[in-house]
């Protein structure tokens, strides 16, 4: 069973994304823990915030969401 952990900068109403690490970097809605799950491999997972944290100004999550 995975260890979910949620940002500390997560909201008290628990509108966030859970993680939960390994080989395969696990995403899920913390409202809906159940559905939709996300699955990546760590290297991509490493990628994915190394972009978010470079980004400037910050790029939004639904932003890299969108599809063109």
């Amino acid at each position: 069973m995975p260890t979910w952990r949620k940002s500390s900068a997560s909201q008290p109403a628990d509108n966030c994304v859970e993680v939960s690490s390994g080989s395969f970097v696990m995403i899920r809605d913390s409202k809906n823990p159940d559905v939709n799950l996300l699955s990546v491999n760590s290297p991509a997972w490493v990628l994915f915030l190394t972009f978010i944290k470079n980004s400037s100004p910050p790029v939004p999550f639904a932003d890299l969401l969108a599809v063109s």
